[in-house]
């Protein structure tokens, strides 16, 4: 599947200077991942307008609801090819879009391992997930300390979505409380 945008419009790094802030996009990567169909981005390619109308293509369609046609702009445009997970071959996604989620424990520092943390995070998340770990803050009390982690979920061959990175984020939580990772417990 081929989706066509004006630079800018898609909320990948090859809308290059036109890039906007991600919430000011068409998301193309986290909204192809929503659907049924699990689609993941594996190429980005510049729109080669007289490529197309030699096929018949003309850009055309409707500005805020004005009656006449108006086409739109295809200069800079990015052409974005999508693949149905699974299918990618050797395909990566270029632009893998993260997911940051933070995870808040109290620890008792004579048996927590940050070590096995990190391998419980990679464990609980499925394969093909890329995991990212920062530890964002740690509070010392009197008798307690805390640990916040930041943990970013990302993947190159799954249809990845907010949907997919919570579940990795509950598996975690549900490891935690089982006891899986010694000296933490969730606040």
């Amino acid at each position: 599947m081929e989706v066509a945008l004006v630079a800018g419009q898609g909320g990948t790094v090859a809308d290059g200077e036109a890039q906007r802030d991600f919430g000011n996009s068409w998301q193309v990567v986290t909204q192809a991942a929503k659907g049924n169909a699990r689609l993941v981005l594996c190429q980005t390619k510049t729109f080669d307008a007289s490529a197309w109308e030699t096929i018949g293509y003309r850009s055309r369609g409707h500005w805020r609801g004005l009656t006449q046609e108006r086409g739109f702009k295809v200069c800079k445009g990015i052409v974005h090819l999508f693949r149905r997970e699974g299918e990618l071959g050797e395909a990566k996604c270029p632009s893998p879009v993260g997911f940051p989620r933070d995870i808040s424990f109290w620890i008792d520092s004579s048996t927590f391992s940050e070590g096995v943390l990190i391998r419980v995070i990679r464990e609980t998340a499925e394969a093909g997930v890329d995991t990212e770990v920062v530890l964002l803050e740690e509070w010392q009390g009197d008798e307690k300390t805390s640990r916040t982690y930041r943990v970013t979920y990302s993947s190159v061959v799954l249809a990845f979505s907010r949907v997919r990175a919570n579940a990795h984020q509950f598996a975690l939580r549900n490891a935690i409380e089982a006891g899986s990772v010694g000296g933490a417990s969730l606040r």
